[in-house]
């Protein structure tokens, strides 16, 4: 088969199984399509170089090379790679896509000795398209958008995502917008991680990724439950404009030692537990709301988990707090959510949040309260005003009144009647300025 060829189509099938294919096999044609498993376990084409340099071929098919002893791919025009189309291919170790618009499922799967691939117009990766490429080191995506379910599961020696211009200790720099689970679960050797247009971490998007030592998510609100399960490497978290942190989202971060969340909400079950090397947590500057920030109390590991020594059953002992005012709850006696530990520091941070110049007239009462209680204050002039009640873990009960108030005494009368017996916080904002008040509730 030579360049003067003229075929435009190789058809299914079409030499799947032949063992006696001349070598090497130089596919320089001008055929447009090769069809589902034509070349099919072609066992003889090992040590060949496929490489299909004419203008013509647009769409690689279906198992076309799947099972094949391929040692090099070069599909300079090639827009469609489709699933499986390289599945298994063992002696592949390098692809160069340089006009492929779109990888179909599991398209390189299993490719054990893949080392590079290179494909900088691709803008989706389809669910399992590398998985288990275990050699696979670096990969061009800085064009990718998204990136589907288990791409680049098991390819335990990726580490760089640069292409031919990556930058001496350079990592993975992600450009997605979205990432879904098990996208690089078991990526053991990813040391750095930069994700800049990434809103949200999925399920167990890096999970078992334990060589991660630098990450940088700028602008991720939420992480997701086990998304960084197991990066034991991580030392220094620092998410500046997240939000919500999922269960068990950090556990098994075993280096972790000091977190930085100045905007967080809410931290689920077990977001860090089996992190014994904690010490600080700051909360800092950027809590504006009313409502407090919602942290369960069992962020570090349940206390069943404690009590029985299961996995990951390890806590800080000692651990220093930079809380806002707004932040609860607060440590008492060297206990904080629901766990002790020996020492606690609490140091005071800047929250950027005005106190409401209304504070002294600020009254609430009953107080104690039994069935109702009732809330007022002076308004000097018309304005937006919150009002909710949470408990003292900070967890939001009912929102008591949001809305438009006018100019002069505001007040506001709530039920207290299905509240058990207990301290409660009534969290006050008015543009953007807030106030805290404590009602006891006794029947």
């Amino acid at each position: 088969m030579t360049g003067q060829d003229v075929i435009l189509q190789l058809m299914d099938y079409a030499i799947q199984g032949t063992y006696t294919l001349l070598t090497p096999f130089n596919a320089s044609t001008n055929a447009e399509i090769i069809e589902g498993s034509a070349f099919y376990a072609a066992g003889s084409l090992g040590g060949a170089v496929v490489k299909i340099s004419s203008s013509d071929v647009i769409d690689v098919g279906s198992y076309a090379f799947c099972l094949s002893n391929i040692a090099k791919v070069e599909l300079l025009s090639a827009k469609f790679i489709r699933h499986n189309a390289f599945d298994a291919c063992n002696s592949l170790t390098e692809i160069y896509l340089p006009s492929c618009l779109q990888l179909f499922e599991s398209a390189f799967a299993n490719c054990k000795n893949l080392k590079t691939a290179d494909f900088p117009n691709v803008t989706e990766v389809s669910k399992f398209a590398f998985r288990y490429c275990t050699a696979l080191e670096d990969v061009d995506i800085s064009n990718v958008e998204i990136i589907y379910t288990s791409a680049f599961d098991g390819c335990t020696k990726l580490r760089t995502c640069w292409g031919e211009l990556a930058p001496i200790g350079a990592g993975v720099e992600l450009n997605a917008f979205v990432v879904y689970e098990y996208a690089f679960r078991n990526c053991t050797s990813i040391e750095k991680l930069s994700c800049s247009n990434l809103q949200i971490v999925s399920n167990a998007t890096f999970i078992g990724c334990s060589g991660i030592k630098e990450l940088k998510l700028p602008i991720t609100t939420q992480i997701e439950m086990e998304a960084f399960y197991g990066c034991s490497s991580l030392q220094k978290l620092s998410l500046p404009a997240t939000e919500e942190i999922g269960m068990y989202a950090f556990a098994g971060c075993s280096g972790l030692t000091e977190l930085a969340l100045p905007k967080i909400k809410s931290i689920g079950y077990s977001a860090f537990s089996g992190c014994p090397n904690i010490w600080k947590v700051s909360f800092g500057k950027g809590h504006t709301e009313a409502q407090m920030i919602t942290l369960s109390e069992t962020i570090f590991g349940s206390s069943q988990t404690r009590a029985t020594g299961e996995a990951n059953a390890s806590f800080p002992e000692n651990l220093e707090l930079e809380l806002g005012e707004n932040v609860l709850p607060k440590p008492v006696d060297n206990t904080w959510n629901g766990y002790t530990w020996k020492s606690v520091t609490v140091v005071p941070a800047e929250t950027g949040i005005k106190k409401i110049p209304v504070a002294n007239t600020l009254n609430v009462y009953p107080n104690p309260a039994k069935e109702s209680a009732t809330v007022s204050f002076e308004l000097a002039s018309a304005c937006d005003v919150q009002i909710a009640l949470s408990d003292m873990s900070g967890r939001k009960l009912t929102e008591v009144y949001k809305g438009f108030a006018t100019a002069g005494t505001f007040t506001k009368t709530f039920n207290t009647g299905n509240l058990a017996n207990g301290v409660y916080l009534l969290s006050i904002l008015i543009d953007g300025n807030y106030s805290v008040k404590e009602i006891i509730v006794s029947k």
